[in-house]
C-alpha cells in the first residue's frame, strides 16, 4: 500500500511539472506561429515534456491522458465571475481559430474550410449577441427619456387628477358612451381655460385643447 502511493504521488508531481511544460510548449509554438515567441523557451519546455515521457517509475514508463492533457491545455474563462453568452461565444472563436491555424499549418484544405465556416459562424453569432445588446440599450435610454420628459410636462403643469381626467375627455373625438368617464365639472374647465390648456372652439363642451393642453395630457 505504501509503495502504491508512493508511485501515485511521484506520477501527481511529474503531471504537474508537466502542465507547466505543456502550457509552455504550446503558448510559445503558437506565438512562433504568429510571428512572435521565443525558440529558447520553446526548447526548454520541449526539454521538459520529454523527459516526462521518458521517465519511468519501478521499470513502468509515466503516462497522461488525454484528458489531462486537454486539462493542462484549457484555456476557457475560469474562476469566479459571470460568464455569459457573449463570453462563450468569444471562447468559441479563440477555438475555431486555434483550429483554423492548426489545419493551415497541416495543409489539410478540408479542415481548413470547416474551420473557417464555424469561425465565420461564431463571429456572426458574437455580433447579433452584441447588437441586441446594443439594442436593449437604445431602448433603456429611449424609455428612460421618456419618463423624465413626461414628469417634467406633468410637473411644469402641476395639474390635478380632474384637470387630467377633463383633458383626456375633451381630448376624445368619439368617446365611448359606456366607459364610465364623468363629464368635467364646470370649476376643472374654467381653471383649464385660466392656464391655456383649453379655449373655446369645436370640440367637446364647446372647447378645444391649445398646445400647451396637448402637451399636459400627453405628459401623463
Amino acid at each position: 500500500m505504501i509503495k502504491l502511493v508512493s508511485e501515485r504521488s511521484e506520477r501527481d508531481i511529474a503531471i504537474a511539472e508537466l502542465r507547466y511544460a505543456l502550457v509552455e510548449l504550446a503558448a510559445q509554438t503558437m506565438r512562433i506561429a504568429a510571428g512572435g515567441g521565443s525558440v529558447t523557451r520553446w526548447g526548454h519546455a520541449f526539454d521538459k515534456v520529454n523527459d516526462f515521457f521518458e521517465r519511468k517509475v519501478d521499470g513502468k514508463q509515466l503516462g497522461i491522458t488525454l484528458f489531462e492533457m486537454q486539462t493542462a491545455l484549457q484555456f476557457e474563462r475560469l474562476g469566479p465571475g459571470v460568464v455569459d453568452q457573449t463570453d462563450r461565444e468569444i471562447d468559441a472563436i479563440a477555438r475555431h481559430a486555434l483550429r483554423l491555424v492548426a489545419s493551415r499549418l497541416e495543409s489539410n484544405n478540408t479542415q481548413v474550410s470547416r474551420s473557417e465556416s464555424d469561425l465565420d459562424a461564431a463571429i456572426r453569432r458574437l455580433e447579433q449577441l452584441r447588437e441586441e445588446r446594443r439594442r436593449e440599450h437604445r431602448t433603456a435610454l429611449r424609455q428612460a427619456s421618456s419618463q423624465r420628459a413626461k414628469g417634467k410636462a406633468l410637473a411644469a403643469a402641476s395639474l390635478s387628477e380632474p384637470m387630467i381626467d377633463a383633458l383626456r375627455f375633451l381630448s376624445e373625438a368619439n368617446p365611448n358612451p359606456l366607459d364610465g368617464k364623468l363629464t368635467p365639472g364646470a370649476a376643472t374647465l374654467r381653471a383649464l381655460e385660466a392656464r391655456g390648456l383649453i379655449e373655446r372652439g369645436e370640440g367637446r363642451m364647446g372647447y378645444s385643447l391649445t398646445p400647451r393642453g396637448e402637451k399636459a395630457r400627453r405628459g401623463r
